[in-house]
């Protein structure tokens, strides 16, 4: 089976043409390769400009998240801890 598609692939391949079978593999192959390269990159310039170090921005985060938590405790209405059953006549 693989000889038969090295054998069509070189007879279309003059034509500019490829089996689909391969161009989608050759596809996805170079769509992770660009992904991969495009995370490199990024992670790279992050790293170059990044404005604090690691421990700073773990602190700040962490404070903000303390601060976030302290505010939504905040917005939330308190409630009683004792429940009252609502007023429930019965007829016998």
């Amino acid at each position: 089976m693989g000889d038969t598609n090295v054998r069509q692939n070189a007879l279309l391949r003059p034509f500019g043409l490829q089996r689909l079978e391969t161009a989608r593999r050759v596809s996805v192959l170079s769509s992770v390769a660009l992904l991969g390269v495009g995370l490199a990159v990024g992670a790279g310039v992050a790293l170059l400009f990044a404005p604090k170090t690691g421990r700073e921005l773990r602190d700040d985060l962490g404070r903000r998240a303390t601060r976030l938590t302290e505010t939504a405790r905040n917005a939330v209405p308190k409630r009683d801890n004792e429940w009252t059953a609502p007023n429930v006549t019965t007829t016998s």
